[in-house]
């Protein structure tokens, strides 16, 4: 169950689960919990991860993210208020940047000076 079908996994999840939608460990432990019916042991369950036998948290993670961004009724409640806040970091950040770029031309224009 990995690359080929770790994307209609994920959908599925997304679909009919939406505490999956606002929460990466969770949709994690879901696929995981399904990927590894008979593990008895931690050490299977590493060695399986180890193998490539079950999918990784970064692919379900970015395979997530792609199918959030494709399909706008997958996203979850905590979707809009990232994004949102992801734009007032931005703003933030060239702010800091243009005062950061003042400085150092006050700065040089000293240094010429001397």
């Amino acid at each position: 169950m990995l690359s080929k079908n770790i994307q209609d996994v994920v959908n599925h999840i997304l679909e009919t689960d939406e505490k999956s939608r606002d929460n990466d460990a969770y949709l994690v432990a879901h696929i995981w919990w399904n990927q590894t019916p008979t593990i008895k042991t931690k050490g299977d369950f590493l060695e399986m991860m180890a193998m490539g036998r079950i999918a990784s948290y970064e692919s379900i993670s970015r395979c997530r993210r792609k199918l959030q961004e494709l399909h706008p009724e997958l996203r979850g409640t905590k979707y809009e208020s990232r994004h949102n806040h992801q734009e007032q970091v931005k703003q933030e950040l060239r702010e800091m940047d243009a005062d950061a770029r003042g400085v150092n031309y006050e700065v040089n224009t000293q240094l010429k000076l001397k």
